[in-house]
């Protein structure tokens, strides 16, 4: 009986064309991930500091009212302008049908004014998980 103790050309290889492909889905998937998130960020708002805070995990589902410090609101980080309070108005009745909570960010020198007109309107809504987002006096240092 004859033995053969060559190795065969036939070994078994790795193929790289399938992990490429993976490492490529992974990467364009953190690409999204991380874009998505900064979106909140884009707001042109100096938030006012507080001596006591309370932190809130970041949801999913949030609408974010953004007045800046001459008078601006944003929806989501979309300004609607000065005028912009039927803008306003509509995304947090939408919110409240659906249950949505809203935080609303203003900038320390805006007008008092105009918060206030944004907490009136989620109140006409019957929206109570209304918070007001502020800077930690101590994370900030």
């Amino acid at each position: 009986m004859r033995i053969n103790t060559q190795q065969d050309d036939d070994s078994v290889e790795v193929q790289m064309a399938p992990l490429i492909d993976c490492m490529f889905l992974l990467l364009i998937f953190f690409l999204v991930a991380t874009t998505l998130k900064k979106m909140e960020r884009e707001l042109p708002v100096q938030l006012p500091q507080a001596a006591v805070a309370e932190e809130v995990r970041p949801r999913d589902h949030l609408l974010i009212i953004g007045v800046d410090s001459v008078g601006n609101f944003y929806v989501n980080s979309e300004n609607v302008g000065v005028n912009g309070r039927e803008a306003c108005r509509a995304a947090i009745g939408k919110a409240a049908g659906q249950g949505v909570p809203v935080r609303i960010d203003g900038d320390t020198v805006a007008s008092y004014g105009r918060v206030v007109e944004a907490l009136s309107w989620c109140k006409a809504h019957g929206l109570s998980d209304v918070k007001l987002h502020i800077r930690d006096e101590e994370r900030s240092r």
